[in-house]
C-alpha cells in the first residue's frame, strides 16, 4: 500500500474510531495543559483570598500565558507520543513511519531552538511566537490523532490479506476502520 492509501483509509474510517481518536487526544491534551490551567486557578485564587495580593482577571491570564509561547511546552507531550506509536513495530508496513518520525524530529528542534535561546519565554515574546506556538500545538495534537487512526489497522491480518488480491486487501483494510 502506498502512503497516498494510507491517507484515503484514514478519511474513510468509522465514525465510531474517528470518535474515540478525537477523545483520546482531548484527554491527553487537557491533562497535558492542566498544570498551566491549575497555575492560573492558583494565581486568581490568591488574588481573591489574599487581601494584599492583586486581583487577577482569569481569562486574561490563561491567553496571557497561552500567547506568551507556553503551549511549545506542551505540544511536546504530543511530539513524544506520536514519536513513540510511530517507532513501534506494528504488526503491518507503515510507509508513513517516516513522515511521522522526520516530522516530530522537527518539531523537537524548533521547538527546542525557541525554548534554549529563551527558556523563560521573554525576551521572544512577540506575536510570530504566540501564532507558532498555536500552530504547533494544534499541528501536533493532529499527527497524534491521525497516528491513533492508523494504529486502529493493527486488528487486520495484513499477512492474509496481501496473499489476496489487490482489491479483495483494500475491502479487507477498509472494513477494520468500518468495526
Amino acid at each position: 500500500m502506498v502512503e497516498k492509501d494510507w491517507w484515503e483509509l484514514s478519511k474513510n474510517c468509522s465514525k465510531q474510531k474517528r470518535s474515540d481518536a478525537q477523545k483520546e487526544v482531548m484527554v491527553v491534551g487537557l491533562i497535558s495543559i492542566s498544570p498551566l490551567v491549575l497555575a492560573v486557578i492558583s494565581k486568581y485564587l490568591l488574588g481573591q483570598i489574599d487581601p494584599i495580593a492583586q486581583p487577577v482577571d482569569f481569562f486574561a491570564s490563561i491567553a496571557a500565558l497561552i500567547f506568551s509561547g507556553q503551549l511549545l511546552f506542551y505540544a511536546m507531550s504530543f511530539v513524544g507520543v506520536v514519536a513513540w506509536y510511530s517507532s513501534q513495530e506494528l504488526m503491518r508496513p507503515f510507509p508513513l513511519r517516516i513522515w511521522f518520525v522526520l516530522s516530530c524530529i522537527m518539531t523537537g528542534v524548533f521547538c527546542g531552538l525557541i525554548l534554549g535561546v529563551d527558556p523563560t519565554l521573554e525576551k521572544l515574546n512577540n506575536p510570530l511566537i504566540w501564532i507558532l506556538s498555536v500552530v504547533i500545538y494544534y499541528m501536533t495534537a493532529k499527527l497524534y490523532y491521525y497516528m491513533i487512526l492508523f494504529r486502529s489497522l493493527d486488528e487486520t491480518d495484513f499477512e492474509a490479506a496481501k496473499n489476496k488480491d489487490t482489491d479483495t486487501f483494500q475491502k479487507d483494510v477498509s472494513a477494520a476502520f468500518d468495526e
